[in-house]
Formats: C-alpha cells, sequence, structure tokens
C-alpha cells in the first residue's frame, strides 16, 4: 500500500510538471491544469530540487496524519484494556512506535530539504 501511495505521487508531481504537460488535450488537460493550481508556485519551476522538496512535503504529511491516528488508536487501546498489563503493553507500544515514526519522518524531511538546497 505505502508503495502505491509514494507512486501515485511521483506521478502526480511528474504530471504536474511542464515537461510532462506538452499539449495534453481533453480530460488530461483538465487534470494537469487543476493539478497545476493545486500545487502552487513549485509547479511551475521544472527542477529536481522544487520535485525533492514537493514530494517531501507530500510524504510528511502522509507520515504525520498516520501517526496521529496510530497515537488516537494507542490511546484508545489504553483505555480499553481494562488493567490487563499485556494490553496495556500494547497500546504503550504503539504510542512509541508512532511518536518514534514522526521523530524520523520529521529527520527525514530536514535531510531531504538540506540535499535539495545544496543541489539547487
Amino acid at each position: 500500500m505505502l508503495v502505491h501511495i509514494i507512486s501515485s505521487v511521483v506521478h502526480f508531481l511528474i504530471a504536474a510538471s511542464p515537461a510532462a504537460s506538452s499539449a495534453p488535450s481533453g480530460a488530461g488537460a483538465a487534470i494537469i491544469n487543476g493539478a497545476g493550481q493545486a500545487c502552487g508556485s513549485n509547479c511551475g519551476s521544472g527542477d529536481f530540487a522544487g520535485l525533492l522538496k514537493s514530494a517531501a512535503n507530500v510524504l510528511t504529511f502522509l507520515v504525520g496524519s498516520v501517526s496521529v491516528l496510530m497515537i488516537i488508536y494507542g490511546g484508545f487501546r489504553y483505555v480499553i484494556s481494562r488493567g490487563d498489563s499485556s494490553q496495556i503493553k500494547v497500546a504503550k507500544d504503539t504510542i512509541l512506535y508512532a511518536v518514534v515514526g514522526v521523530i524520523v519522518a520529521i529527520v527525514a524531511f530536514a535531510i531531504v530539504n538540506f540535499v535539495a538546497t545544496v543541489i539547487k
């Protein structure tokens, strides 16, 4: 599933680049024009650093969203554990792994932005 999401994001970013939008017509033109309006100023740049930063932004948002959901899920499991120590451990581990995932995503985001700045 994660591979499918990453593939979709990359295809979206490539389709929104000026090189990919050479004279599309019909529904393709509408999709590319809508994607260009949605992504803002990075779409027209066409450089690799901008593409890298856009992909990092999207993936960081997705990881953050999933992590928040996992923290909520871990909290819910903690509340319904009814004092069972094994269930409490599972709930705490879920919350811990979600927080570690957010930290790793933030560090990865910082590294990607640093590399994109150096490349530029």
